[in-house]
């Protein structure tokens, strides 16, 4: 039977096995993206998903952000221009929606707005930003090569995202990586388009 529930992204290990294997994962979903975002900013992070039985088939995480200047809110997730949910291969729509439902559910149960950066349905009272930009940039697999043409800006966020896929478990790179840079370029992710 199909339940929605709230789970420590770093403590469950369905979480680790949805993102390794799951439709729609990339780097955003990584748990050490995730301790990245909570070390670096105090964020606290959870997860919202949807189990079949003790197997999760649609997950997304969020962050919790408590801020004098924006106030406090529930984003899915900071800092990624594009996060969605991450769902099992035979995840249907019908996880989908709970999943949407839920995330809903605890953002206004502890009155506070809600930002998911993908398209998610039964997010009625969430902003969902479905518009973003993504530029892929083809890189040499070599890291100093590709780091030799770029800013000093940028090329600290490429040793940090190298490191983390060094140590990361998420499929994220074809077999020949791209870089996705985001058009204001303050932000850089890797995978997929």
């Amino acid at each position: 039977m199909r339940r929605t529930e709230l789970i420590d992204p770093f403590l469950d290990p369905g979480y680790a096995a949805l993102v390794a294997d799951g439709q729609g994962a990339e780097i955003f979903h990584d748990r050490l993206w995730l301790e990245l975002l909570r070390e670096e900013y105090g964020y606290e992070i959870g997860a919202c998903c949807v189990r079949d039985d003790e197997r999760i088939e649609a997950a997304i995480p969020f962050a919790r952000i408590k801020s004098r200047l924006t106030g406090n809110r529930l984003v899915a997730l900071p800092f990624s221009d594009h996060c969605p949910p991450v769902l099992a291969a035979d995840a249907g729509l019908e996880s989908l929606g709970m999943l949407g439902d839920a995330l809903a559910a605890h953002a206004a149960e502890d009155h506070l707005d809600l930002t998911v950066h993908a398209a998610l349905p039964s997010v009625p009272e969430g902003h969902v930003a479905e518009r973003f930009v993504r530029h892929l940039l083809t890189l040499p697999t070599d890291p100093d090569e590709a780091e030799a043409n770029t800013s000093k800006k940028f090329s600290v966020w490429l040793s940090l995202l190298h490191t983390m896929l060094a140590t990361s478990t998420t499929p994220v790179l074809p077999e020949n990586p791209e870089y996705t840079k985001s058009n204001a370029g303050r932000r850089a992710g890797v995978g997929p388009a």
